[in-house]
């Protein structure tokens, strides 16, 4: 009878310290963090002659700063418009639409939804509006969309 006690006892104690383990080790990736991040990657990934003379550097700071007080999915989707109001017209790729996409920014609810924005807007500039090493990172950059949705 001790012996099952013990056993028991052993079992409940071990149920309650293993701590259960996601795959590859790694913690679960926040999709507003990773929203953040690379929608910040993406603007400063932007050579400065693409945008317009209105991205001051107060511009410029007051973005970033609206950028790190965003708590949800359609705050994120708003900075991603608000960025678009500062890239120069001709830096985008003919044909894309830019109407349109502010109005799905508009009614971005979930983080699926700020990704294909991001997704759509670095697809819809034009390759020559990027800093030379952004040719590198893109791919990456793309794949880590995945991490918001």
């Amino acid at each position: 009878m001790k012996k099952y006690i013990a056993v028991l006892f052993l079992m409940i104690w071990f149920s309650l310290t293993v701590q259960a383990q996601t795959a590859g080790g790694s913690p679960p990736v926040d999709p507003l963090l990773k929203g953040k991040d690379l929608l910040q990657q993406l603007a400063g990934a932007l050579d400065t002659g693409s945008f317009l003379d209105s991205w001051t550097p107060w511009q410029q700071s007051h973005w970033y700063s609206g950028l790190m007080k965003i708590t949800d999915a359609s705050g994120l989707a708003k900075n991603i418009a608000d960025l678009t109001e500062f890239i120069k017209p001709q830096k985008y790729n003919d044909g894309f639409n830019l109407t349109n996409l502010r109005s799905l920014a508009a009614e971005a609810k979930n983080y699926g939804d700020a990704a294909n924005l991001l997704k759509t807007l670095e697809a819809g500039i034009k390759p020559e509006a990027y800093k030379n090493d952004w040719v590198s990172k893109e791919p990456s950059w793309v794949s880590e969309l995945k991490f918001i949705k």
